[in-house]
C-alpha cells in the first residue's frame, strides 16, 4: 500500500530492495552471515508514552538467503522467533531467495505484536519521492478502543528524504525530520527519519494528534 492508505499490513511486499539473486555457495556461510540470516537485525525507530502507556516500534531485518536451504532453515527461524502475524501468510521459501525480510513490532504497555511483514523487492530500490506507508491505532492487538483513529504511521523512504509529513483527516500535519548524524532515540522520540540496520531504505515514524486518524503521507524533501 502507497502514501494514504492505512492498514497493518499496508508494507508487505512493498517494492524496496536492489538485492541481486546469489547462486548458492558450495560452502556453510560464515557465521555473521548466518547470524542474520536466522538472528535478524533489530533497530528501534520509535518510543514515547501515550495515555501513560510506555510504547516502541522495532523493526527486525533477516538477511537474504542464497538459495532454498538457506530461506526454509530462515522461516522455521522466523515461525519459532514468533513474527506471525494473524492476518498475513508468512513469505514461501522461494519467496525469499536473494531478497531480505522485514517484520515490524509494536510494543505497547508490555505487550508486542507484529504490525507488518513483507520482504525487500530485489529488482530496485525507492528512490526520489517514493514513499510505502501502513497506520494503525496506538494499540496492541485486541485491546483496540472503538472509533480509535489510525494515527500512528510508519513507513519507508528513499535514504535520500529528508523530510516526510503526514496529513490527517482534519487537514493539519506532521512533519518528520531526520536527527542530527550519530543521535540515538534518548527519551521519548517519534516524528523521526531513521536508518535501520539490514534494510536497503530508511525508516519514519509519525504520530497523529488525539482523535485524528492518518490521511495520507509525502516525502516533502
Amino acid at each position: 500500500m502507497v502514501a494514504g492508505s492505512a492498514g497493518t499490513l499496508a508494507l508487505a511486499g512493498a517494492a524496496g530492495d536492489g538485492a541481486k539473486r546469489v547462486e548458492p555457495a558450495a560452502t556453510r556461510p560464515p557465521l555473521n552471515d548466518e547470524r542474520h540470516l536466522y538472528e535478524p537485525w533489530s533497530s528501534d525507530l520509535a518510543r514515547g508514552t501515550d495515555h501513560g502507556k510506555k510504547w516502541k516500534v522495532v523493526v527486525y531485518v533477516y538477511g537474504a538467503p542464497r538459495d532454498r536451504t538457506q530461506a526454509q532453515r530462515q522461516l522455521r527461524a522466523v515461525t519459532e522467533s514468533g513474527f506471525g502475524h494473524p492476518e498475513a501468510a508468512p513469505p514461501t521459501a522461494a519467496g525469499l531467495v536473494g531478497r531480505s525480510a522485514y517484520f515490524v513490532r509494536l510494543t505497547l504497555d508490555g505487550r508486542t505484536s507484529t504490525e507488518m511483514l513483507g520482504v525487500f523487492d530485489k529488482h530496485g530500490t525507492l528512490s526520489g519521492r517514493d514513499l510505502r506507508s501502513a497506520a494503525l491505532p496506538l494499540e496492541t492487538r485486541g485491546t483496540t478502543p472503538r472509533g480509535s483513529g489510525e494515527r500512528l504511521v510508519i513507513g519507508r523512504v528513499p535514504r535520500t528524504a529528508q523530510e516526510v509529513t503526514c496529513t490527517w483527516d482534519d487537514a493539519t500535519t506532521t512533519k518528520v525530520y531526520r536527527p542530527a548524524p550519530g543521535t540515538g532515540i534518548v527519551g521519548d522520540f517519534e516524528d523521526l527519519i531513521r536508518p535501520a540496520d539490514g534494510s536497503p531504505s530508511d525508516w519514519f515514524v509519525c504520530l497523529g494528534p488525539e482523535g485524528r486518524t492518518f490521511e495520507a503521507a509525502a516525502v516533502t524533501k
